[in-house]
């Protein structure tokens, strides 16, 4: 649970931004058109998952990416996918991919595996859970914190949400591996690997990037991984 200190210092800096950008020009955030605005993420996040999820790997993680950054017009195209997938399955777990970082999905499936949870920043970890209706109507922005306060990440102190979310998800969805894919400025992720193995019980594969990826580099050490597992 995160200390009460956290959770008022996020308010505060939700309504100092809502004020900057009311400056700039906004619309003041009133309870009702917080309200409305957070029905309407909802809704969108469960076409989202109605649409994509279904499909898998490299579409899933796609779809998740668009739609993190504000391309909801993704829920209106269509879905185009083959069946989904089949191989050993693995979480992928670390920072942000960007669209290159895509072909991750086709090496991991090129080796025998299928990624079947994109625990990213980008991927599914980051998105709130649910909000509450009631406390929607009733409190809109504590609705806001409650959800958002929930997100797993690997910088909260404890970060113990972070191995729960992660041990659920290796049960419900047989998981075999781990790749922890993180920049290599990225301290906060690096010092996961050991932790997330322990949490898990599973192997983990560190796959550090810089400004480039090296593809080939990447495929070689991911090839190798799904050997061990399989």
């Amino acid at each position: 649970v995160e200390a009460p200190m956290a959770r008022e210092l996020y308010r505060e800096e939700l309504l100092r931004l809502g004020r900057f950008l009311e400056r700039m020009g906004g619309v003041r955030a009133e309870s009702y058109r917080l309200t409305a605005a957070m029905a309407a993420f909802a809704q969108a996040r469960q076409r989202l998952f109605e649409k994509y999820r279904g499909l898998g790997g490299r579409v899933w993680s796609e779809a998740l990416m668009g739609f993190q950054r504000g391309d909801w017009s993704l829920l209106d195209a269509q879905a185009e996918a083959g069946p989904p997938a089949r191989g050993v399955p693995v979480a992928l777990v670390g920072g942000p991919l960007r669209a290159p970082d895509l072909c991750l999905f086709d090496e991991v499936e090129a080796a025998g595996g299928v990624v079947a949870l994109d625990a990213t920043t980008t991927g599914e970890r980051s998105l709130p859970p649910p909000f509450d209706l009631h406390r929607m109507r009733e409190a809109p922005l504590d609705a806001l914190l409650d959800a958002y306060l929930r997100i797993p990440e690997a910088f909260q102190r404890p970060n113990r949400r972070l191995h729960a979310y992660l041990e659920t998800a290796v049960k419900r969805l047989d998981i075999r591996g781990i790749i922890l894919r993180h920049y290599v400025w990225c301290d906060t992720w690096q010092v996961e690997a050991a932790r997330l193995g322990e949490a898990t019980g599973l192997q983990v594969l560190r796959l550090d990037v810089g400004e480039e990826s090296d593809s080939a580099r990447q495929a070689g050490r991911i090839a190798a991984f799904m050997e061990v597992l399989a």
